[in-house]
């Protein structure tokens, strides 16, 4: 799916489709592409991207969703779908190895358990000791590496032909030494300090003694009942526990400058009643109810070193959200090959927030060490500097019509419009500043799903255009991450997707995406109007120490290359009676682009390729498959993430009159999140 873009940054994952996606970090802030996980909502991005525990299917729902099920969301929605307990006792297991000392091993079994249950359980682990190497012995051993264990079980309960009740439970738990980063500009105080560059991007010298833990899991229930001939209904109610705590080299160097520590706990339960039309009818329909509380406490703690204003900075939030709606849905045969949908959903969501700017400045106690105690609650705190107690609620109605006409057996065109909705929040980690308001999409599609030549060959386009107001945007202020609304943008792009199978056992296949997402009208608060750069021509009418408003219109929205596409080739060749042996390879392209709104050139990943193969051997049987595979085998350098973090203006211990100014306007340093190089692994797999 070209369109979609994943990368990640202070332990929550970040996810784009069609230029609309989200990188806010913070405690009340909600993402734009929502990931449901069998149906329940995921808060949370990063609750349901890292498992992929025993996965029958991904899909990937582009655009504004809302009038069918779970949570809206203005990008899209990602469902991940599980493996379902099935009524023959069949399961698999597999055993990895590979680069950076990888060991995976993952595997799952179910069958009946009598003629009204059966089950399924399903566990994973993967370790290794990550893809960067840290030169300095005072850090984290390993760095970009993981060590994660997940399991599933889950019940299937059907008492007759017209019930089914699905029961099941997961878990999953992570650690690493966190994450590495590289300076992409000059604007940070570490080289004036004596850090030094190491020459690689995997490759780094992390002073820190780093690391990131995260917990996530809960009970699902699900169940489906046949009402009568016309109608079904589905009920599910999902609970889901997520907890994270991380210690992080900020500046991303040797040197003492900056250090975060953060703690994320967050429990939600959600409800899920919808009915939906049963048979071959000219009417089909659904209609239900959504209901989602989310409590979530967060706290950031921050270090600041050898500045000309060193200090501790503990920042805890509380916030709790409750979201209802209500949708409905209906589609009409107008006649046996034109239908007309028309959809409407709902919503109404709350937050509630609390937030403190504690400022601890240091002591004899051991910043670190002062971070996590004053987390905590065990440290004496002085008078909160800033306290914000409050709370919002915004409602909006979001419809969708559409017409699909099936000009052949093969052939489907169709038309959309769709209104999206997310709902606002709270700065969690700026206090001092306001609310953000919803953002909303406008969405027009057309398209085209067509198959040809007795489906051998599978042609899906669609051209797109959206209207996106008051879009959330992330910038860097006052040592922290600011989020506010920009005015308007216009997105427009085309997806194009092809499948081909040409002649038995050759799979061919291509994928490309073109993009134009841009600010129409945004004067983006980028920086601050320091003494020293009072009467630069960007800082004109603005008061002293105030925030300059840069007019980015025209500019490239974050996360949204213009060009993005891939091909893959795969072929199996029959081995008569020793098997057959399957060889794939693949090559993706993605264009420029950019991390934030200004545009900056050092916040920008220039174009990239990545090529990947893979190699499997299959039994004739198909019990045994051994494969070999590897990824990025060009080993192309380049960052899933860049973000602008720790004003370093000043140091302090430096010579002359009020030390270097490294950062006029305090922007922020740009620092790099570098995506794996080459790695490779052979897993062994049995099915039984």
């Amino acid at each position: 799916t070209p369109t979609l873009q994943y990368s990640q940054a202070g332990g929550e994952a970040q996810l784009y489709i069609r230029g609309v996606g989200s990188n806010l970090l913070a405690v009340g802030a909600d993402p734009s592409v929502a990931i449901h996980q069998d149906g329940v909502y995921l808060g949370r991005p990063s609750m349901g991207m890292n498992q992929f525990l025993d996965v029958a299917r991904v899909e990937v729902l582009r655009g504004p969703q809302g009038t069918l099920y779970g949570r809206n969301a203005t990008g899209g929605t990602i469902n991940l779908i599980s493996q379902m307990p099935t009524r023959e006792a069949q399961g698999y297991a597999m055993a990895g190895f590979g680069e950076n000392d990888r060991i995976e091993l993952k595997g799952a079994y179910g069958g009946p358990l009598s003629d009204v249950v059966s089950f399924r359980i399903a566990a994973r682990s993967v370790k290794d000791e990550g893809y960067t190497e840290d030169l300095d012995p005072r850090g984290t051993n390993n760095i970009d590496d993981q060590d994660m264990q997940a399991y599933r079980g889950i019940l299937r309960i059907e008492p007759g032909e017209n019930l089914r009740i699905d029961l099941q439970y997961d878990h999953s738990d992570w650690e690493s030494g966190n994450t590495s980063i590289v300076p992409t500009d000059n604007l940070g105080a570490a080289p004036l300090l004596g850090a030094v560059p190491t020459g690689s991007i995997h490759r780094t010298r992390n002073n820190t003694p780093s690391f990131m833990r995260w917990t996530t899991g809960g009970p699902t229930a699900t169940l489906e009942w046949t009402v009568n001939e016309a109608a079904t209904m589905t009920y599910i109610y999902g609970q889901r526990d997520f907890e994270m705590d991380f210690l992080f080299n900020t500046d991303g160097t040797e040197a003492e400058v900056t250090r975060t520590t953060t703690i994320f706990d967050t429990s939600q339960r959600s409800h899920e009643l919808r009915f939906a039309s049963r048979g071959d009818t000219p009417l089909q329909w659904i209609f239900g109810g959504y209901y989602l509380d989310e409590d979530k406490f967060g706290a950031l703690g921050l270090v600041r070193l050898n500045l000309a204003t060193p200090g501790v900075f503990i920042i805890p939030a509380v916030n709790d959200t409750e979201a209802t709606a209500v949708f409905a849905q209906a589609t009409y045969a107008i006649t046996p090959t034109l239908r007309f949908t028309a959809g409407i959903r709902r919503s109404e969501e709350e937050k509630d927030d609390f937030n403190q700017q504690i400022n601890v400045f240091q002591s004899a106690v051991n910043p670190i060490e002062q971070i996590r105690l004053g987390l905590y609650g065990n440290l004496v705190r002085p008078p909160a500097a800033t306290t914000r107690t409050g709370s919002k609620k915004w409602t909006a109605w979001t419809p969708r019509f559409g017409l699909d006409w099936k000009a052949t057996d093969d052939v489907l065109l169709y038309a959309s419009y769709t209104r999206g909705f997310k709902s606002g929040g709270y700065n969690s980690y700026q206090p001092s500043n306001p609310v953000y308001q919803p953002e909303y999409i406008t969405s027009y599609e057309v398209g085209v799903k067509s198959d040809w030549f007795d489906q051998k060959l599978r042609v899906n386009a669609a051209a797109f255009w959206y209207d996106y107001s008051d879009l959330q945007v992330t910038s860097f202020f006052q040592s922290l991450t600011l989020v506010t609304n920009a005015a308007d943008s216009t997105v427009k792009g085309i997806d194009l997707d092809v499948l081909a199978n040409p002649i038995e056992g050759l799979d061919l296949g291509f994928a490309l995406s073109w993009l134009d997402a841009t600010y129409d009208d945004f004067l983006f608060p980028y920086g601050v109007c320091r003494p020293a750069v009072i009467n630069d021509p960007t800082c004109r009418g603005i008061a002293l120490n105030q925030p300059r408003a840069l007019d980015v219109s025209g500019n490239t929205l974050n996360n949204a290359p213009e060009i993005k596409g891939n091909v893959f080739a795969q072929y199996t060749f029959e081995l008569g009676g020793a098997g057959r042996l399957s060889v794939l390879g693949q090559y993706s392209y993605t264009d420029d682009i950019y991390f934030n709104a200004a545009n900056d050139p050092n916040q920008r990943q220039k174009a990239y390729s990545v090529a990947d193969a893979r190699i499997a051997y299959t039994t004739p049987s198909g019990a045994l498959e051994v494969a070999a595979w590897g990824k990025n085998l060009t080993d192309e350098d380049y960052f899933h993430n860049i973000v602008q973090f720790t004003s370093t203006s000043n140091p302090p211990t430096l010579p002359g009159p009020g030390g270097v100014i490294t950062d006029p306007f305090s922007i922020g340093n740009g620092l790099g999140y570098p995506a794996p190089g080459r790695t490779w692994g052979v897993d062994v797999t049995y099915r039984f």
